[in-house]
């Protein structure tokens, strides 16, 4: 014996009815949260609702599309306590005069 449901959205149309009579909600779950997607929510968007959430940056005042990211999060941590971390790319990268490869690392943090 076995269990077998299905159910079709409309995550193709910006239209007010196809979000106000939608069979379930569809998330993207992120690294500060969940956000519910359809394209009603954002029309700005084009109509295009992803799979797996989509990661933009800016970098040098222009927006770059990022090939990975990685959040890490830390709780507890008061001052005067501190905090270290090693994090090993590629033998070399850490010489300011190097040449540097295309796209290259860029390392962001936050308080």
């Amino acid at each position: 014996m076995y269990y077998q449901a299905t159910s079709a959205w409309a995550l193709d149309t910006a239209a007010a009815d196809s979000f106000e009579k939608r069979p379930g909600q569809f998330f993207h779950v992120a690294p500060f949260g969940t956000a519910e997607q359809h394209p009603y929510l954002d029309p700005a968007a084009g109509g295009k609702v992803f799979l797996l959430p989509q990661f933009g940056f800016e970098q040098d005042n222009s927006t770059v599309q990022s090939e990975a990211e990685f959040y890490l999060g830390v709780t507890g941590l008061a001052p005067p306590q501190n905090l270290s971390i090693l994090v090993q790319v590629i033998d070399g990268t850490a010489d300011p005069l190097s040449a540097k490869p295309v796209p290259h690392i860029a390392w962001n943090y936050s308080e």
